[in-house]
């Protein structure tokens, strides 16, 4: 799951960012009110924990912004001892929870792992959990194959859920890294790949396929790109 910490306090979201990285948590952060509307515009994320101690910025304004953006996104707003937010009012704005300041790092990951449960479910076309014989179950991370339980790592449970969602798609080694990676976080040259033969193993499928110089694709068969070629013709000027 990818997420976006909106914590102007930098000692405290530098600790959360690590703290949730470590639970395997995809982790971005921004520390104002504009950054987070850019981030939640150009990145898709599941959560958004926005702190309400943003210098400059109305929290009841940034998070009616939020949910115009989006209302599948998971929001847990966490509330400054000395803020004049009112959490029912937070609530009724669209957030889905809120945690008092301060708080433990435990105690915040808990929230977000309770606070991502109660979301809806997707809609079939939109979210897909399921593809010729794989199963996964978003609120537990379980995942079966032709009813037989396949244990999966939390990166590797992200990225088969990844495809299952945009099956019959080719997903590029970036497009990847970003489902599971937070911004900052050093990749090796060579993680896609091993992430992808570690699938292949545990799910004993032949399912995802390579599709050379593009990235990967699951599907049924895999489904070659076509790429016009020019003619002879194209590009040459018409003779005088």
């Amino acid at each position: 799951m990818r997420l976006l910490l909106v914590e102007a306090d930098t000692q405290l979201a530098t600790a959360a960012q690590e703290y949730l990285r470590r639970s395997g948590l995809a982790v971005d952060q921004v520390c104002s009110g504009r950054q987070m509307i850019d981030a939640v515009e150009d990145h898709c994320y599941e959560a958004v924990v926005l702190s309400t101690n943003l210098p400059g910025d109305d929290p009841v304004a940034l998070l009616a912004r939020l949910r115009r953006q989006s209302r599948r996104l998971a929001v847990l707003v966490t509330i400054a001892m000395s803020s004049w937010c009112e959490p029912l009012e937070l609530l009724e704005l669209g957030a889905d929870d809120y945690l008092r300041r301060p708080y433990t790092l435990r105690d915040l990951a808990a929230r977000i792992t309770a606070t991502t449960r109660r979301l809806p479910p997707h809609e079939p076309d939109d979210g897909a959990t399921s593809f010729a014989g794989i199963k996964l179950s978003p609120l537990t991370h379980a995942v079966t194959v032709d009813g037989k339980p396949v244990a999966l790592t939390r990166r590797e449970y992200s990225i088969l859920e990844l495809f299952i969602r945009r099956k019959n798609q080719v997903l590029t080694r970036s497009q990847i890294e970003e489902s599971v990676y937070g911004w900052n976080e050093e990749v090796a040259s060579n993680t896609v790949e091993v992430y992808i033969h570690g699938l292949r193993r545990k799910l004993g499928t032949p399912l995802i396929h390579t599709i050379r110089g593009v990235g990967y694709q699951l599907a049924s068969e895999a489904q070659p790109i076509m790429m016009s070629r020019r003619s002879p013709a194209e590009g040459s000027s018409e003779p005088a």
